[in-house]
């Protein structure tokens, strides 16, 4: 049954715009809970971001939202492409605020980077809330198939079962 009304609400929220974004936190709501937890953000081609994996975790908790993690380094040509054009795309922004967005740097976070076998940049991972993994996008992204990952990742998370615990 919990399934079937997953499935339902995503149903409805992929045919109305307004669907899934009234039952899930607005920007200034997310931004809020950041606040709360102490959280340090930056916004990357337009989608805001908290800065490190253990923030992130904490405001993840908190909004319930699936996760999306951006691997990235400030040397990495390729992720600053991503981010001037597949992050400033308005449907991928749309489907950002359905998700904590959390930007993990390779030089200040190396052994997050180890834990989740990421070693090549950018690298996107989607999670679902309690750490479930629900997509993996290797490398520059064009805007549709960051949305492509982005929507099968939210597809994954309407038909999870039991929850596990694989980032804590």
């Amino acid at each position: 049954m919990r399934r079937f009304l997953l499935l339902l609400a995503l149903i409805v929220s992929t045919s109305s715009n307004l669907g899934c974004q009234e039952a899930s936190l607005n920007a200034d709501q997310a931004e809020q809970v950041a606040q709360q937890v102490q959280a340090q953000t930056v916004t990357k081609g337009g989608i805001d971001f908290v800065v490190g994996l253990e923030d992130g975790l904490k405001v993840a908790e908190s909004t319930g939202r699936p996760i999306l993690m951006f691997f990235t380094a400030e040397w990495c040509t390729f992720c600053h492409q991503m981010e001037d054009d597949a992050f400033r795309n308005a449907a991928v922004q749309a489907l950002a605020s359905r998700f904590t967005c959390i930007t993990i740097d390779a030089d200040a976070e190396p052994k997050v980077c180890r834990k989740f076998g990421v070693s090549g940049f950018p690298t996107i991972q989607l999670f679902s809330p309690d750490g479930q993994p629900l997509q993996r996008l290797k490398g520059r992204q064009s805007a549709q198939q960051l949305q492509q990952g982005m929507n099968a990742a939210l597809e994954r998370f309407a038909w999870l079962g039991e929850p596990t615990s694989e980032l804590h």
